[in-house]
């Protein structure tokens, strides 16, 4: 990893938010899905700003990086159902390995998750998608 995209991972984590959001644009833009920036772009999907989230969630969309599941599950109990339905649609692009990781969740999630466990279900459209709408 050369400095350039070190600093802009500490610019992710940093306290200034244009500066978060424009470091967001930048690393999706490069579309890298280096571990230390899903990892960091995964910690700034939890940051109190909307507009940070939002260019959080943007990466996550355009670049789909293989590690980045596990940042995604946690945002189907989002109270914002715009950021659950798009984490709904990131998620059914990862297909049986989202699946997979959304089995777990439903027991005794609260009504959202399960309305976005059923939606990514319809999208992914597998025979373990199935099995798990019967679970639901």
């Amino acid at each position: 990893m050369d400095a350039t995209l070190k600093g802009l991972i500490g610019l992710v984590g940093g306290t200034d938010v244009e500066a978060r959001c424009a470091a967001l644009l930048v690393l999706t833009n490069l579309e890298t899905s280096d571990p230390k920036v899903v990892k960091a772009v995964g910690e700034a999907l939890h940051a109190k700003n909307v507009v940070v989230r939002d260019f959080a969630v943007g990466y996550f969309e355009r670049v789909r990086p293989r590690d980045g599941l596990g940042h995604l599950v946690p945002l189907l109990d989002s109270e914002d159902d715009a950021v659950r339905r798009r984490a709904v649609a990131i998620l059914a692009h990862y297909g049986q390995a989202a699946i997979t990781a959304v089995r777990k969740l439903l027991k005794g999630g609260p009504r959202r998750r399960l309305n976005a466990v059923i939606d990514l279900c319809g999208r992914v459209r597998t025979s373990a998608a199935l099995d798990l709408l019967f679970e639901v």
